[in-house]
C-alpha cells in the first residue's frame, strides 16, 4: 500500500495518472456506504483575469477520494486536497462540513475555457462535469481592419473592421465629429444615419461631405469597449465660393475681401488684381488664411467642428486709394484642378455735413423763435438726435475705417425773456376768447 502511494505522488507524472489507479490495493467492505454526488456542479461564466470556482459536493465519501481532471485532455489537476498540476494558478479547497471540494483557477485565461471533471474513485468510477466559460473583452484585429485611405470623389470604398472576443463582439460605425454617415445605393438615392451596424461599411459614389474620420467601435458587454479611428480622405478639385462679390470702402479707409475655398489635397492660394498683378504681403496688403468651422446639429447637441479641406482666404487693403478700386480674383489650384472667384472693390462716398438756419415769424406779436441746426454738441433742454445710417453694413466685418459720420444734429430754440413774457400774455388772451365764445 505504501508503494502505491509513493508511485502516485512522487514517481508517476500528472499526465500519466488515472483515477482507477487510486483504487488498486484498496479493500472495500460490503457494509461501506457508496458515495455519491450531492448536487450537480454549477457552470460558471467569468471574465478573463478573474477567479473561477467550481464546487463539487459529495455524500458518504468514507475512505474514498475526490479528484479534479480537465475533461478535454484528461489532465489530472488534483487528488483529494493535493494539487498535482504544476500550474500555480490552480488550487483546491475542501470544506469538510459541507463535503465540498472546490477547484479554483486564478487569473483566468482564455485557454482555461472548457469543462472540468470531478471524480470519485469508486470501483465503478463516478464523475460529474462542470464547465467554465471565459468572457474576453473585444480586441480589434488590425491585420484584418482597414487603415487610413485616400480615394477620389465619386469613387466607391469599403471600410472593414474585425474584432475578437467572447462573446463575439458587435461592430458599430459612427463619424468622429458627430455628423451623419451618408449611405447610397445610387448617386440620386441616399440615406443619412447616425450609426451603422456591421463589420463592413460600404460607401458608394463618394462626395467631399463624406470625408473625415470614422470610428469602428467593438463591444460585447465585457468592458472595456474598444475603437479604431479610420480617416477617409477624398481628393477633389478646388471649389471657390465668394459670399460678397461687391465690397465698398471710402478713400483712405480699409477694405477686407474674403473667399471660401474647399480643396483636397490642400490648394495653392493667391490673389490677383485685374487679372494681371499678383498681390503679395506688404505695407498696404495683408494676405492670410484661417480654418473654416462648420456647425454640426445632432440629435442631442449642437457643436462646432473644423471643416475638412476648407479655408477662408482674406485680403486686407490698407489706406484705399483710387488705384486700388477694381476687380480682384482669389485663385486656388491643386493636383486635381483650378478654380477662382471675383470680387469688385468700389468707392463709398462719405456724405458732407451742412449747417442750416431757419427763421419763422408769426403775424401776431408772438415771440420770434430761431431753429438752428448745429454740428457742435451743445447741451439744451430740447434736442433731437438724427442717427446716421451706414451706407453699407454686413454681418461679417468686410472693411474697417474710423467713423467719419457727422455729429448728431441738434435742434436748439433761442428766445429772450421779453419774448417769453409776451408769449404768456398771448396764451392768456387765447384762453379767455375760448371761454366767452
Amino acid at each position: 500500500m505504501l508503494l502505491v502511494i509513493f508511485l502516485v505522488y512522487f514517481v508517476i507524472t500528472p499526465n500519466e495518472i488515472s483515477m482507477d489507479m487510486l483504487t488498486s490495493g484498496m479493500t472495500v467492505l460490503p457494509s461501506d456506504p457508496v458515495p455519491d454526488f450531492k448536487e450537480p456542479i454549477q457552470n460558471v461564466t467569468v471574465a478573463v483575469g478573474r477567479e473561477a470556482v467550481l464546487s463539487c459536493s459529495v455524500t458518504d465519501l468514507g475512505h474514498y477520494r475526490v479528484g479534479w481532471m480537465k475533461a478535454d485532455d484528461q489532465t489530472i489537476l488534483s487528488l483529494d486536497t493535493r494539487v498535482i498540476t504544476h500550474n500555480p494558478r490552480i488550487s483546491v479547497t475542501h470544506d469538510d462540513k459541507l463535503r465540498t471540494w472546490q477547484l479554483r483557477i486564478r487569473q483566468l485565461k482564455e485557454s482555461d475555457r472548457g469543462c472540468y471533471m470531478c471524480q470519485i474513485n469508486t470501483n465503478s468510477m463516478k464523475k460529474m462535469l462542470g464547465c467554465i466559460d471565459v468572457l474576453v473583452p473585444p480586441d480589434i484585429d488590425d491585420s484584418k481592419t482597414s487603415g487610413d485611405i485616400t480615394v477620389s470623389e465619386r469613387d466607391n470604398v469599403t471600410l472593414v473592421c474585425q474584432a475578437t472576443g467572447q462573446p463575439e463582439p458587435r461592430i458599430l460605425w459612427r463619424r468622429e465629429d458627430g455628423s451623419h454617415i451618408l449611405l447610397r445605393n445610387r448617386p440620386d438615392d441616399s440615406e443619412s444615419v447616425d450609426t451603422f451596424s456591421g463589420s463592413t461599411l460600404k460607401l458608394l459614389h463618394l462626395d467631399r461631405r463624406q470625408m473625415g474620420a470614422y470610428l469602428c467601435i467593438a463591444s460585447n458587454d465585457v468592458p472595456p469597449a474598444v475603437s479604431k479611428r479610420i480617416t477617409l480622405n477624398i481628393n477633389f478639385a478646388p471649389s471657390v465660393h465668394v459670399l460678397k462679390s461687391l465690397v465698398g470702402a471710402p478713400i483712405g479707409g480699409n477694405a477686407k475681401l474674403k473667399c471660401d475655398v474647399e480643396a483636397y489635397p490642400s490648394s495653392n492660394n493667391y490673389w490677383i488684381k485685374d487679372h494681371e498683378e499678383n498681390l503679395l504681403n506688404g505695407s498696404r496688403h495683408y494676405i492670410h488664411e484661417k480654418k473654416a468651422y462648420a456647425k454640426i446639429i445632432s440629435r442631442h447637441y449642437i457643436h462646432e467642428k473644423k471643416a475638412y479641406a476648407k479655408i477662408i482666404m482674406i485680403l486686407t487693403i490698407f489706406n484705399v486709394t483710387k488705384s486700388d478700386l477694381g476687380g480682384y480674383q482669389c485663385v486656388a489650384s491643386n493636383s486635381m484642378g483650378r478654380s477662382d472667384g471675383s470680387i469688385r472693390l468700389y468707392e463709398v462716398k462719405i456724405p458732407t455735413t451742412t449747417t442750416t438756419t431757419t427763421t419763422t415769424t408769426t403775424t401776431t406779436e408772438a415771440p420770434t423763435t430761431e431753429y438752428i441746426f448745429e454740428n457742435a454738441a451743445v447741451t439744451s433742454p430740447r434736442t433731437t438726435d438724427f442717427e446716421m445710417i451706414p451706407i453699407e453694413e454686413e454681418p461679417v466685418e468686410n472693411w474697417l475705417f474710423p467713423s467719419v459720420a457727422p455729429a448728431s444734429l441738434e435742434l436748439e430754440t433761442k428766445s429772450s425773456a421779453e419774448d417769453h413774457n409776451n408769449f404768456s400774455v398771448l396764451r392768456l388772451v387765447s384762453v379767455m376768447l375760448f371761454i366767452f365764445r
